[in-house]
């Protein structure tokens, strides 16, 4: 990851990102994304960070953009 990145903006990007997937349970998220709960559950503590293609998958599933999630700007 990039060190420019505001981490804390990163994290609230993809848990704004995670929260607009129309998938109700983090489990079917999770699917839907092709990760285990473990990386969703580092992912939302900031733990670690999507790697560029599962950040693709995330933005794609969520209807925003990567850079949306990495700015913490998703809408």
């Amino acid at each position: 990851m990039n060190d420019d990145i505001d981490r804390a903006a990163y994290r609230r990007g993809i848990n704004q990102a995670l929260a607009r997937m129309r998938e109700s349970t983090r489990r079917r998220k999770a699917v839907r994304l092709d990760v285990s709960l473990a990386t969703i559950d580092n992912w939302q503590s900031g733990a670690t960070f999507p790697s560029e293609a599962n950040l693709a998958r995330l933005a794609n599933a969520s209807g925003t953009t990567q850079e949306a999630i990495r700015t913490g700007a998703v809408q």
